[in-house]
């Protein structure tokens, strides 16, 4: 890996691949992997909500890695409106049996739970289906974020 790149962990619409290669033509596929004791949920409002990961014991959510350079990442944090709707953190995740940091963008406090557009849930399905992840997840979060 280029020292100026970065791997980039994708829960929500950046999974899709049509979606990702609109806002960085030059991102690569790096790999799939499986955040533990974390529930995939939607938060903002009825309509207008968007893809977040919390800590939930016993969930986990699929991942799907990217590999990304510097342009890429500003091009995210456009689209993903950071720092004002989501932060971007550096967490390790074990990749082939070896920690490598990762950036990940969560969304900051203060927004409910809510479902998503249809538009919005599309994207994500397709990314999901793409990458062969189990849409009972995706389904899951639905349901858990239409009690808010």
């Amino acid at each position: 890996m280029i020292k100026s790149r970065k791997i980039l962990a994708t829960y929500g619409s950046l999974m899709n691949e049509k979606l990702m290669h609109f806002h960085c033509p030059k991102a690569k596929k790096f790999g799939t992997t499986m955040l533990k004791d974390h529930r995939l949920v939607f938060r903002g409002t009825s309509g207008s909500s968007f893809a977040n990961i919390e800590p939930a014991e016993g969930f986990h959510v699929p991942i799907l890695l990217w590999e990304i350079s510097e342009k890429d990442e500003k091009e995210i944090d456009f689209y993903e409106d950071a720092p004002s709707l989501y932060r971007k953190e550096i967490r390790e995740f074990d990749i082939a049996g070896e920690p490598v940091p990762v950036l990940v963008y969560t969304m900051v406090e203060g927004h409910a739970l809510a479902t998503p557009s249809e538009e919005h849930f599309m994207t994500i399905r397709e990314g999901f289906m793409e990458n062969s992840f189990d849409c009972h997840v995706l389904q899951a979060a639905i349901l858990f974020s239409d009690k808010g």
